[in-house]
């Protein structure tokens, strides 16, 4: 017997005198022999290979957008949990989301209480299923199908999918569209033998896409919903709808949320997409592991990016050196493709708006929240400053009138790009959503004062690291940016003693070694730095500091500096080889104890300035491996001129 038969004939059986009692309008006594009969003679048996058949087209396989071809849906799914508490009535405060924040963000994450998906469904008949776009709600619905057909199903039931957004466009009842479904396998008398299925609970109706659902027909579908479930309270009920667009409009359901991804199953899914490929599975997990990726890593929390991501990884075995495009991917994703790929229409006002006018809102949002270091912020800013943005910008189109809540609500429930953590406290999704909207803020504006504003006042201010970064591979010409910013570390060698250290640090390079000199500079500052007794200084606990990440920094320039030669300028540098190199001659060796007796002796001012320098140079030396578009001829001024600061003391900037 095959699989969908056995669990087919498994509640047929379990119902089988009141369906055919209620199917062929005779006594209820009839003898096993009569029965079997009956399935015989109506081709059930057939037919329910047909239906499973069906289903199994429907369900078992997924085509996630920018993939080639479909996958089975059992080779990729991972198993869902559900939050403990829905996100937007956790009454959490500002200060408490932001601590949250700092632990994921230095790699403290607290685990969130969650429960395994597929026991709450197996446990509960009614469980409306809530997620932010690209969560896996379709997916979850469709496992929960498959799962029915498997040997030992946890659920007996006959599973029954059904797309809202498809069964509206049918114009049938959702009774006579189930009863099409089963026409479409080849059974008889389908009225009645549905009617009976539906009284004994025999089914479990998984319905996708509440949020899907256009308005005009929403509040007749919600109506017909509730009203089947009250008739036919026996069978299992499961409805998706995106956490944004959902009311809880079902009393009598229990309303879960899907939670993000975490480690583990970040891990599960790149082990299923390269379930074949064990190289490119080792170097994509090495690749998000690499804390120059940490703002790639923080998109893996969600299924949908983190498949564009695996198939990003997948055609080029690395991610690429500029975020951007990446970027820009997963957000005109967000934006349009996901729902186009699907063919959904929105009915919202907000549609009025077109895609560039949304961009630009949010950038704004972003721009004036991060400045202010509010990564989470209070509904009424957020309906403020797109309030502020309508005003400003108007609609585009006459006689038209957006409320800013309105806006708000559809942004989320649309893109899921804006999110609410808590009663009324919004964020991006995604911090680095909230950062790539701030870089795109500050590229849109054609005068160079906030891209000045961003380099004298934020150099050295880790929180917008990946902004530099980000404006680099933005801008449609980024030669003035970094010219600019090379020239702010410069005014960072102030100071007789620090600039004393930079030119011996220079004159220390051994003619032995055959490297460009730059690279050899970066050798020389980090084996000085490797080369410092943490113990000596007067200074420990500020100098224990200075040190662990002046060596980190160190040690990163090297690589960054010869990757930059290999992509730009064509050297092939031995990074093995590097490790091994010395300073050579023994009085050499003599300068470099004498220069690391210097720095051990800086007071903690000093100390600091010099790790700004080393901290400045390194990011300096990230934007200029960006793909970004500039000159070669600049990046090679730049580089030449690298940890040597040729620079009249007497008019050093301060």
């Amino acid at each position: 017997m095959m699989i969908g038969e056995a669990i087919f004939a498994l509640v047929l059986e379990k119902y089988a005198a009141k369906i055919l009692e209620k199917a062929t309008s005779t006594a209820a006594d009839r003898t096993t022999e009569e029965i079997d009969k009956y399935w015989t003679t109506h081709s059930f048996r057939r037919n329910i290979d047909r239906y499973y058949s069906n289903l199994k087209s429907l369900v078992g396989h997924i085509k996630i957008l920018g993939m080639s071809k479909p996958v089975e849906l059992r080779n990729l799914y991972i198993n869902v949990n559900f939050l403990s508490e829905l996100t937007k009535k956790k009454q959490s405060s500002v200060a408490q989301l932001e601590y949250l924040f700092d632990q994921h963000i230095n790699g403290a994450d607290t685990p969130l209480s969650c429960q395994p998906g597929l026991k709450v469904i197996v446990e509960n008949d009614y469980v409306t299923v809530l997620g932010k776009p690209g969560a896996g709600k379709t997916t979850f619905l469709k496992y929960i199908a498959l799962s029915c057909t498997g040997q030992n199903p946890k659920i007996e039931k006959i599973p029954l999918f059904i797309s809202l957004n498809e069964f509206v466009e049918s114009g049938l009842k959702l009774q006579k569209y189930i009863e099409r479904i089963f026409i479409n396998s080849g059974f008889e008398k389908v009225d009645d033998l549905t009617k009976a299925l539906l009284s004994e609970g025999a089914f479990i109706l998984l319905l996708d896409g509440l949020d899907e659902v256009q308005e005009a027909h929403l509040k007749n579908i919600i109506t017909e919903v509730k009203d089947f479930t009250y008739k036919y309270n026996k069978c299992k009920y499961v409805i998706s709808c995106r956490t944004a667009a959902y009311n809880y409009l079902f009393s009598d359901f229990l309303d879960v949320e899907i939670a993000d991804f975490n480690s583990e199953q970040t891990l599960a899914f790149i082990d299923k997409f390269f379930f074949d490929q064990l190289t490119k599975k080792r170097e994509c997990i090495e690749s998000l592991n690499d804390p120059d990726n940490a703002s790639i890593k923080h998109l893996c929390s969600s299924p949908l990016l983190l498949t564009l991501l695996c198939i990003a990884f997948d055609d080029g075995m690395e991610f690429p050196t500029s975020r951007v495009e990446l970027y820009e991917e997963a957000i005109e994703t967000l934006l349009k493709k996901w729902d186009t790929s699907r063919q959904i229409k929105r009915d919202s006002i907000y549609k009025q708006l077109t895609t560039k006018k949304k961009k630009r809102m949010l950038q704004e949002i972003a721009y004036s929240t991060f400045k202010k270091r509010e990564y989470f912020f209070k509904k009424r800013t957020a309906i403020k400053l797109i309030g502020d943005f309508v005003e400003k910008m108007g609609t585009g189109i006459e006689d038209i009138d957006i409320d800013a809540d309105t806006v708000l609500r559809s942004m989320e429930s649309q893109h899921g790009l804006i999110t609410e953590r808590a009663y009324n406290i919004y964020s991006f999704s995604h911090l680095t959503f909230h950062e790539y909207f701030t870089a795109s803020y500050i590229c849109q504006n054609t005068n160079f004062s906030d891209r000045e504003n961003l380099i004298n006042g934020h150099l050295n201010d880790s929180r917008y690291r990946e902004i530099f970064l980000l404006v680099v591979g933005l801008l449609d010409r980024a030669d003035e940016f970094l010219e600019a910013l090379r020239k702010k570390v410069t005014t960072l060698a102030i100071g007789n003693l620090l600039f004393d250290i930079l030119k011996h640090t220079d004159s220390l390079i051994s003619k032995e070694v055959n490297y460009p000199t730059p690279i050899k500079r970066a050798i020389a500052l980090n084996s000085i730095i490797s080369s410092i007794d943490t113990n000596y200084s007067p200074h420990n606990r500020e100098f224990q500091s200075f040190i662990r990440t002046a060596t980190a920094n160190a040690a990163s320039l090297v690589e960054r500096i010869c990757e930059i030669y290999s992509k730009y300028f064509f050297e092939d540098i031995n990074k093995a080889e590097i490790k091994t190199v010395n300073f050579g001659e023994s009085q050499v060796r003599s300068s470099v104890t004498a220069l690391t007796r210097k720095i051990e002796l800086l007071n903690p001012k000093e100390l600091d300035a010099y790790l700004q320098y080393i901290q400045a140079s390194k990011l300096l030396m990230d934007c200029m491996a960006i793909d970004c578009l500039a000159e070669r001829s600049t990046k090679k001024q730049i580089i030449e001129s690298f940890l040597i600061e040729k620079v009249n003391r007497g008019t050093m900037a301060h």
